[in-house]
């Protein structure tokens, strides 16, 4: 089984490459296979959605990501926040590595459980 992530929406691109990086080096270590080219074949296609609120001292950043079969219905929906030291202001400013880490590990993660659970 393959999956293809589709370009996330609502977050800056600069985020969105690193999450997309991330999502692909967390997939490779738990074996989830991976097509990376745009509109290539796939057994799945993950449609990503991204959005962060800030406050003076933190941020949080909220996700949801749904697998979708080839018609597009919704076969799985993984969604939740990522809270992250920031600064007031923008708060994709407080989107680091390590944030942008453990949301891919936790995407990854729950697609493979959903994937042996089938």
């Amino acid at each position: 089984m393959t999956f293809a992530f589709e370009p996330f929406t609502g977050a800056p691109g600069n985020i969105a490459d690193e999450l997309s990086q991330e999502i692909g080096e967390e997939a490779h270590r738990q074996g989830l296979v991976l097509v990376r080219r745009v509109g290539a074949s796939s057994t799945f296609r993950v449609n990503g959605y991204l959005s962060a609120t800030g406050a003076p001292s933190y941020a949080t950043l909220f996700y949801v990501f749904d697998v979708v079969d080839g018609s597009g219905k919704r076969l799985k929906r993984i969604s939740g926040t990522e809270v992250a030291d920031g600064v007031s202001g923008d708060p994709w400013q407080a989107a680091d590595g390590d944030a942008l880490r453990r949301i891919a590990k936790r995407t990854v993660v729950e697609i493979s459980a959903w994937l042996n659970s089938r």
